[in-house]
């Protein structure tokens, strides 16, 4: 293994990330290689100074449980539906509904019957539909569902 893997592995070892093999690969090339040994020093002084100057971030257990759910529903593949998901669909497609029987029953037509109402109205419903579509895109909300 060249040296700038042994970085990585440096890098990996001081997040706690290493396997035990791993490790002692490491220890074993640490004690032959003044170059990594000096990268590991420097690497170590850093993070004393980052932690001393910053300190750790405190996370209200709630962002971390959030966090680990949304990462198990990426590796799955798919997202679920929250209330508030389906309170807005069903919110979109009410005023979809509502806007085409108000156009159905206060716009004077010619004649109910006439084919080019019937045209009027689907050109009316799929405007309306996909004006929902857009906005649910749009707002972050066009996503698969899984319930």
């Amino acid at each position: 293994m060249a040296c700038d893997e042994f970085e990585v592995k440096i890098l990996e070892g001081l997040d706690g990330r290493l396997a035990e093999e791993e490790r002692r690969l490491l220890d074993k090339h640490l004690l032959s290689c003044s170059a990594c040994r000096a990268f590991q020093e420097a690497q170590t002084a850093l993070d004393r100074t980052l932690a001393a100057k910053l300190g750790h971030p405190s996370v209200v257990p709630r962002f971390s449980r959030e966090i680990l759910r949304r990462l198990e529903l990426e590796e799955r593949g798919a997202q679920t539906l929250s209330i508030s998901d389906l309170l807005d669909l069903a919110g979109a497609g009410g005023a979809a509904a509502a806007l085409g029987l108000s156009l159905y029953l206060f716009v004077p037509w010619p004649e109910k019957n006439d084919p080019a109402f019937t045209l009027v109205l689907v050109w009316i419903s799929t405007a309306a539909c996909a004006a929902a579509g857009i906005w649910a895109l749009a707002s972050g909300r066009g996503r698969t569902a899984q319930l």
